[in-house]
């Protein structure tokens, strides 16, 4: 799909909403950049996905510096659980996207999260170590401990 053409999606989703608030979460790399640099002036709000966003599309920016003070921006703006009306990541040859790397602590912390928020499927990459994020993530969601 040509750069134009998912631009074309934002914008079209944007003019579903109707002039209302409309949030874009954009990741890091070449791809994603691309689509950013076509999209016009407006008032969405774009939330960069990770540290290493360089190039993000017109409207209110909120960047990534610290993973506990973002987390709260999260909250604050969407009153509990994330719902961006788009996300735009590009994954890498290795899997990764944007910083996330599988198996990475920072894949885990978001994976940990998701599922906090509510997520019925994570794709994860480490099924080993995510098993005891997702007992333990349930188990505190539910007020109980498990023993498997």
């Amino acid at each position: 799909m040509r750069a134009s053409d998912v631009a074309d999606l934002v914008l079209a989703a944007e003019a579903e909403r109707g002039g209302g608030r409309f949030a874009l979460c954009v990741g890091s790399g070449a791809a994603v950049e691309q689509v950013s640099a076509l999209l016009p002036q407006s008032g969405r709000d774009v939330f960069a996905a990770d540290t290493e966003v360089e190039l993000m599309p017109a409207g209110r920016h909120h960047l990534f510096d610290d993973a506990d003070v973002y987390e709260g921006l999260l909250r604050a703006y969407f009153g509990g659980r994330p719902a961006f009306d788009v996300v735009l990541l590009e994954a890498t040859e290795h899997g990764g996207v944007g910083r996330l790397r599988p198996g990475s602590i920072e894949a885990l912390e978001e994976e940990r999260w998701a599922i906090a928020s509510g997520a019925s499927v994570v794709r994860v990459h480490d099924v080993g170590p995510m098993k005891q994020v997702v007992q333990m993530t349930d188990a505190i969601l539910r007020g109980h401990a498990t023993n498997d």
